[in-house]
Order: structure tokens, then C-alpha cells, then sequence
């Protein structure tokens, strides 16, 4: 079976939310998991946000 996972439960591991930790974990090991382009722009745009300190608006506001 597959299943599709969307950006949300990647941002709230990144958050620290352990049900989200949770749930993937789960999801993963049962399914055959995919992302989309979209997914993978969103979760990547969220990270530079996290590991700049800084809001994802703020850097994109600086272009940086």
C-alpha cells in the first residue's frame, strides 16, 4: 500500500511534536511513502527558516 505525505507531518517533526514523530513512524513503516515537488519546496523552504532563526518570510523578504 502507499501513502502520500504531506509537508505538515514533516514541519511538525521539525517542531518537535512527538505525535507527528509518532505517526510517520508508523506511516514509514507500514506503507510505501511518497512526496511531491510541492512537498519537497515547502518542508525545504521551512528548514532554511529553522536553521536561519529567522521567519521563512524574513529570508525571502532579504533574498537570501
Amino acid at each position: 500500500m502507499k501513502a502520500f505525505l504531506d509537508s505538515s507531518i514533516f514541519i511538525e517533526n521539525l517542531k518537535g511534536n512527538p505525535k507527528a514523530k509518532q505517526i510517520f513512524l508508523e506511516v514509514v513503516e507500514f506503507f510505501d511513502c511518497f512526496i511531491n515537488g510541492i512537498v519537497f519546496s515547502e518542508v525545504t523552504y521551512k528548514v532554511l527558516g529553522l536553521k536561519a532563526g529567522v521567519s521563512p518570510l524574513t529570508l525571502k523578504a532579504k533574498k537570501k
